[in-house]
Formats: C-alpha cells, sequence, structure tokens
C-alpha cells in the first residue's frame, strides 16, 4: 500500500514493477551474463534518511559481494 503511488497497471501486469519480462529478453540477446535470481525492495514511507543509508549500504555490500556489476532501479 503506498497513498502516493497509482498501482493500477502493476496489479495489471508485474513486470511493470520489476521488468523481468524485459531484462530476460536482454539477457537472450547477450546483453548481459547472469541475472541474480534474487531482488532488493526497501520501504521507504516513515523511514529515517540514517536508517535509508543503513539499508542502502547493506543492499550494495551483498550486491558487490554478489559480484554484480549493474543494477536496475524502479519507483515504487
Amino acid at each position: 500500500a503506498h497513498s502516493g503511488y497509482h498501482h493500477s497497471q502493476i496489479r495489471e501486469n508485474m513486470n511493470r514493477l520489476l521488468p523481468v519480462d524485459v531484462i530476460r529478453e536482454l539477457g537472450a540477446e547477450g546483453v548481459y551474463k547472469e541475472l541474480l535470481p534474487v531482488f532488493y525492495s526497501t520501504s521507504g514511507n516513515t523511514t529515517t534518511i540514517q536508517s535509508s543509508r543503513n539499508v542502502g549500504r547493506g543492499i550494495a555490500e551483498k550486491l558487490k559481494d554478489s559480484g554484480v556489476d549493474a543494477v536496475i532501479l524502479t519507483s515504487t
């Protein structure tokens, strides 16, 4: 639930939030080598700036440790 976010298109097609369909097409074309089998999501609703920084740093560390070279950021 998000009072400032219109989500009707996402309810119709979850690929509009996390565009796995397009990402897999790009993989089939050889644009990238491998897709990490997990995704990370955060809640920013009333989260303090310091907490957000801590979460972001933790996610960045996990991505780096997994050898990730690039990420896709989507709006929620």
